[in-house]
């Protein structure tokens, strides 16, 4: 037994040295944690306290949680009804710079600026330029000064840059003519912002990439309303822009030409063709509980080929039918993109 003694003190006393190695780097690990949600703590704080004191600002809240959903999260809110596009420019780069300190250790950092009429300003993303972030937001204000309709602007992360999206938060807004009335003044309106990507939701037309020239919106205006038309315009780099007009009409029982709405259904399609647009996208989408439930067809040549679900054959076969002259290289179904 004595000779077992030493032994097995010895062996205690190995595991007691082991452990007190974890335990030392586990202290210095939750140290070096409770250090950094100090100073994540103290940036947010000061924040606050810079977006209270700035012209325009009503009220300001910041907030960091060490335990949020996402791991470090921090908040901040802002509302600034009667701010000018000068101050909210300088709300938005004060957070800017308040959230690229490298001292504050976040996963998810998210800024919403609340501004009058409903709009809002929700930023994620930080790395942008100083620059870049004035001509967003300039961009984001005079656009709403000319639309007179609520805009919602996201400043979003993505690799490499980052990506910038303008919505409307309401599904009414101002028509598809006087959108079109007024998309002279949104054409010339100066946008340098870099964003890697660029996007404009309104009601009845979502614009992916640049602005599409006015007759995108004579045809969007000239459709029949009741069709419930909507144009989407998609323009990215090396590819010619893409128009897509389609309809969304009641029932078609059996067929699209027992529609009701075939007759304006076909008048649309004249339109569309007699606009000259390249690369123009026609479909339609009835009610789920119709037979046939959507048909899609393309005016002009697809240099990429095309893809063809049910209900587009035949709705390009009953085009013709009508009468509706398709331009060469015209087809069934949608044009891929490359």
């Amino acid at each position: 037994m004595k000779r077992i003694v030493p032994a097995v003190i010895l062996g205690v006393l190995v595991v007691i040295a082991v452990s007190g190695c974890s335990f030392v780097r586990d202290s210095t690990s939750v140290l070096g944690a409770m250090v950094d949600d100090a100073a994540s703590e103290a940036i947010v704080q000061r924040l606050e306290v810079a977006l209270d004191a700035l012209p325009g600002v009503e009220k300001a809240t910041a907030d960091f949680d060490a335990f949020g959903v996402s791991g470090r999260e921090a908040t901040v809110e802002v509302t600034a009804a009667d701010a000018t596009a000068r101050q909210l420019v300088t709300i938005a780069q004060t957070v800017r710079l308040a959230f690229r300190d490298p001292k504050l250790k976040v996963s998810r950092p998210v800024a919403t600026v609340s501004v009058a009429g409903g709009s809002q300003l929700v930023q994620s993303a930080f790395a942008m330029s100083r620059a870049d972030l004035t001509a967003d937001v300039t961009y984001w204000v005079r656009l709403i000064g000319i639309l007179k309709t609520p805009l919602n602007m996201e400043l979003t992360e993505e690799k490499g840059g980052y990506v910038r999206g303008i919505g409307s938060p309401n599904t009414a807004g101002p028509s598809a003519r006087e959108v079109r009335d007024l998309w002279p003044r949104v054409l010339a309106l100066a946008d340098t912002s870099s964003a890697a990507s660029k996007a404009l939701d309104l009601p009845g037309l979502q614009i992916g990439g640049v602005l599409p020239q006015i007759e995108v919106l004579d045809l969007l205006a000239d459709v029949d309303p009741a069709l419930g038309p909507a144009v989407g315009f998609v323009s990215r780099p090396g590819i010619a822009p893409i128009t897509n007009l389609w309809l969304s009409i009641g029932s078609a029982p059996g067929s699209i030409t027992a529609s009701t709405d075939w007759p304006q259904i076909v008048g649309a399609a004249r339109l569309a063709i007699a606009s000259g647009l390249p690369n123009l996208q026609f479909s339609y989408l009835a009610n789920p509980d119709s037979t046939v439930s959507q048909g899609a067809v393309f005016f002009g040549p697809c240099p990429f080929g095309s893809t063809v679900q049910d209900g587009d054959t035949a709705f390009a076969a009953a085009l013709r039918a009508a009468g509706v002259t398709l331009p060469d290289g015209s087809g069934a179904g949608r044009c891929d993109l490359r």
